[in-house]
């Protein structure tokens, strides 16, 4: 009897080793299922069915650099950086070519189980490209953004001058960087931090949906587009120039 359970304990160890030893197939897309993406993992290997006479490209994370490409049986596969950095193509060249394959980029490792097979236009597990998505970098996102929308906002910024086409319709800053939204089809102005004395500085800009956020606070910023200028002020600032009135939304001397 004890000898039964101890065998039955090792066929169930056994099975969990080997669980815990699975490769991970890519799940498809729901808009079409040729396309699919793995949930990356550093310790994972990936499954990778290549079907002779179709190329299945892999695309990793967005800038990131494909670095070096180790495979086993590299005679057997056709496998190919593309300029942009972050896609590899890969092409069986033997029918049922079995190898692994290591990439290293300049982000991550990526490790991966090459199977070559027969495959049929329609075959239903014909994959064309294969993404990644990243948890911990989606998490690491999530984060950012609620710790950006619980800062507090202060919006009490104004403008002056006339040249009103590239006026914002608001300007805030959460302490840390400053927001400029625009109106929809509006000109993008450059943006500058400007000084009490009038000396601009160059500023480091991300483009966004409706305007744009600049990585510092100022009192002071410079609009510029051509030859068309609207200076903008903190309220801190703007009050002692005169003309200035309180809103939670851009206004200036002229309305």
């Amino acid at each position: 009897m004890k000898l039964r359970q101890m065998t039955l304990g090792a066929l169930a160890l056994g099975a969990s080793v080997a669980a815990a030893q699975a490769e991970v197939k890519p799940r498809p897309y729901a808009a079409d299922p040729r396309i699919r993406h793995y949930t990356y993992n550093e310790h994972q290997v990936y499954r990778l069915d290549v079907y002779m006479k179709f190329i299945t490209s892999l695309q990793f994370g967005a800038g990131e650099n494909v670095e070096s490409v180790q495979v086993g049986d590299s005679a057997s596969w056709q496998i190919v950086r593309l300029s942009r950095g972050d896609v590899l193509s890969v092409k069986p060249l033997i029918e049922n070519a079995y190898t692994n394959m290591t990439v290293y980029t300049d982000r991550r490792v990526y490790t991966f189980e090459l199977r070559a097979k027969r495959g049929r236009v329609g075959d239903p597990n014909l994959s064309y490209r294969i993404d990644f998505t990243y948890p911990d970098e989606e998490a690491a996102r999530r984060r950012s953004q609620q710790e950006r929308a619980a800062r507090p906002k202060d919006f009490d910024y104004y403008y002056s001058g006339t040249a009103r086409s590239i006026v914002p319709v608001q300007v805030y800053d959460d302490g840390r960087s400053t927001y400029f939204r625009f109106a929809p089809d509006s000109p993008r102005p450059a943006v500058f931090a400007a000084n009490a004395g009038g000396q601009e500085a160059i500023v480091n800009v991300t483009q966004t949906r409706d305007g744009f956020v600049v990585s510092r606070t100022s009192k002071r910023w410079t609009l510029r587009l051509g030859d068309k200028i609207i200076p903008i002020a903190h309220g801190s600032v703007a009050r002692h120039s005169g003309g200035a009135s309180r809103s939670g939304f851009l206004r200036g001397k002229d309305r």
